[in-house]
């Protein structure tokens, strides 16, 4: 009897166990431009439908004599203030992965302007994906 107490135990545990998930960052948008010199036109990246958490990891590096170049993300935060993620300088740049919660009903969107430099950038916007 004690035997079969403890594996139907260790088997609602392990069911138990087996029903949990963990959340998961599944990417909404990403972008990989290599040796651009030109401007890069005001770009809609997504537009958020509801509330949630969102994380942006980018890179960027940059030569060239003057290399002036800059590109910037922009977001409407939830409680509606504008923000801004801006790349520039010459060298190389990485920003650590960081959280931003943009308000319902606006659009994230980036931009790249300059007048010369070559330039390099990369990001990943991922959103947190709750267990349900």
């Amino acid at each position: 009897m004690r035997k079969l107490t403890m594996t139907l135990t260790m088997l609602l545990c392990c069911c138990a166990a087996y029903g949990q998930s963990v959340p998961q960052w599944v990417v909404v948008h990403s972008l990989f431009l290599t040796r651009q010199t030109v401007p890069v036109p005001q770009t809609t990246v997504f537009t958020a439908t509801t509330a949630g958490v969102y994380r942006v990891t980018a890179y960027w590096s940059e030569t060239g004599k003057e290399a002036n170049q800059t590109f910037t993300l922009s977001w409407t935060d939830i409680v509606g203030e504008v923000q801004q993620l801006n790349l520039s300088g010459v060298g190389e740049s990485r920003v650590a992965p960081f959280m931003i919660v943009p308000k319902v009903g606006t659009a994230v969107t980036y931009v790249g302007f300059g007048t010369s430099g070559v330039y390099n950038v990369a990001y990943t916007i991922e959103q947190l994906q709750s267990s349900s």
